[in-house]
Order: C-alpha cells, then structure tokens, then sequence
C-alpha cells in the first residue's frame, strides 16, 4: 500500500492557546461540546483542552467482526463466555510475555463473511483476516503481534473502506449507549443521501474504545484519528469536513493511533497537521 502525507492547514490561531473554550451556557455544554454559549475572547485555539491528548498510545486494532449487536455485549467482552472476543483474548495472553507494543481488541457489529470463523479487520495494516478459529488465532498472535507481519497462515484479503467506529457499547457505558446508537443512524442517513456506499465509507458500532466519558466517541480509519463530543448535530461536519475532504476538525480531536498525549499536543502545538491520506 502506498501512502502519501497531505498537510492540512489550520485556518485558526493555533499557536496560541491550547485551551478550548470553556464557556458554558444553560444547555450545559460548552462551545466545543456544540453548546450555544459565545466562545470567550481569550480562546484563540480551535482544540479543547479537555479532550486533547487523551487517547493512550497504541499501534494496531483488531476488530472483531462479530455480527452480534452491542446490547448483546457483556461490559468487558472478552469475560462474554464462547465468544471470540473470550478466545482471542486468551490465545494473546499465553504470548503476553513477548508483546513489545500496545494494541487494542475490540467488538464491532460489522458481520464475517463466511459461516465458519470469524473475521478480523486491523489496522493499520488495512487487512481483514477471514474465518479465524481457535485453531488459527494463534498463528495471527505468533505472525501479527509477535513478530510484526500480516499471517500468510491466515486467508486474508485488503479492506479498503474508510471504517468510522462508533462506542454503543451501553453495558460499558450508558453515555456511549445512549449517544452512539443516534450517531450512527446520522452517518448511516447522509452518506445514503450523498450515495456513498460502504465501498467507500462503513460505519460501525463498536465496543469499548476508551473515554465514555467524551461520548460520542468516534474513530476513523485508516488514518486512526480520535473523535469525541460527537452529538449528531457534528456528524455532517465531521464527514463534511475529515472523510470527504481531509480536513480536521480540531475542537473534537483527542489523538490518533501511534502518537501519545505529549505528541498530540505537539501536533496540536503546530500550525498545521499532518494527515495520511492513501493514494
């Protein structure tokens, strides 16, 4: 896969404050969260300071595609006895020892596609291994997260959608339970009105992601970028803006996959940031 980096600038003073505004008005929310209270006149940066930096630090995702829905998720999936999330978990356990960087594992309700297995979608290697079972999940785990390359043990073929993950994961948090499901249907809506099909662009729920507390919280791939306070009111803008133009949207952004706090904020920090693009 090729890559090419587009630098997306900024049309904000972002060199100046790195604080959002904090402003709030009887809506509860403030200016960055979509309430409707004025921005103060102090708050130069486009990024919200509650949100930046906040996503820990991880190098590849493997999502489950389990076809079940989120409210058939237990609050940590992989304690959901027989299910894959449970078989994965310990087939990575028995090679924890040798793991050298941080991943994360997680539910989608996206379905495999054959009826043996279960498929595995990771980035960023942009790859969906098919039909995993008990028997090969441990040569992804040896091949992937051991050794670092795609499982030539494993049928695998590209995935090559832009994939936004959306937290419904209600039995972790009420919050994402609450505000995902809606989200989604907002995607789901405009992207049917624009006759994007999921050749393009598949939205998804998702388990867990981390931070329920910015809810809505959203991810997009395959650039990883991290999205929260996400209401439906900001899914135009977020597809407006980041999926059909490489744009950012810096008062929702917390982070992207590969980078920590300190270099988010460095980002952040900058006039302009960089954003992978594939060719």
């Amino acid at each position: 896969m090729d890559d090419k980096t587009k630098i997306v600038q900024l049309t904000a003073l972002a060199a100046t404050s790195s604080s959002a505004a904090a402003e709030t008005c009887e809506c509860g929310l403030t200016v960055a969260q979509g309430g409707c209270a004025p921005a103060s006149s102090s708050s130069a940066s486009l990024y919200n300071s509650q949100l930046l930096g906040t996503v820990k630090k991880y190098e590849k995702h493997f999502i489950i595609c389990s076809g079940t829905e989120p409210d058939e998720w237990g609050a940590k999936i992989d304690k959901d006895e027989g299910s894959f999330a449970q078989l994965a978990k310990q087939a990575i356990t028995a090679r924890k020892a040798e793991l050298t960087f941080k991943f994360k594992l997680t539910n989608s309700d996206e379905r495999s596609k054959g009826s043996e297995g279960t498929d595995l979608i990771v980035f960023p290697e942009r790859i969906r291994y098919l039909g995993v079972t008990a028997e090969t999940m441990p040569f992804i785990v040896e091949d992937h997260l051991v050794n670092g390359h795609v499982s030539e043990r494993v049928k695998h073929e590209p995935f090559e959608s832009e994939l936004v993950l959306v937290c419904c994961h209600n039995n972790r948090d009420t919050r994402c339970g609450a505000e995902g499901p809606i989200i989604v249907s907002a995607f789901d809506r405009l992207l049917a009105a624009r006759g994007l099909g999921e050749d393009k662009v598949m939205v998804r729920s998702s388990s867990h992601l981390g931070g329920h507390k910015y809810a809505g919280v959203v991810v997009v791939y395959p650039r990883g970028d991290w999205f929260g306070f996400i209401t439906e009111q900001q899914v135009e803008k977020l597809l407006d803006n980041y999926i059909e133009h490489g744009s950012m949207v810096p008062e929702h952004w917390r982070g992207r996959m590969g980078i920590d706090k300190q270099e988010a904020k460095d980002l952040a920090d900058s006039v302009t940031l960089a954003v992978e693009t594939s060719s």
